[in-house]
């Protein structure tokens, strides 16, 4: 069980420190290309992180899985339910 974990700590900590850059770098061109732009998208992507793992800490606590599942789907629905993304077609890649 610890290497699967140990797997999907590697695995998502991979996704994050690719992802953040990728996120970063082309909003850059959109919001100004300043370095506050890419300050704050890494304060962003850090502060994400920091609730991450605080989440991961107090869903510990959980010891059925009915409710470890519930307290999971909140901030999934949530996301969902607030994310409005939109950049435009030509934007550079």
């Amino acid at each position: 069980m610890s290497n699967l974990f140990s797997i999907l700590s590697l695995c998502s900590a991979f996704l994050l420190f690719s992802i953040q850059p990728l996120v970063a770098k082309s909003m850059l061109p959109i919001l100004g290309g300043t370095a506050n732009v890419w300050a704050t998208s890494l304060f962003f992507f850090q502060v994400l992180l920091c609730l991450g793992y605080s989440s991961a800490h107090f869903l510990l606590s959980v010891k059925k899985p009915r409710q470890f599942y519930a307290i999971m789907l909140i901030p999934i629905c949530l996301l969902l339910f607030f994310i409005d993304v939109v950049l435009p077609s030509n934007l550079p890649l």
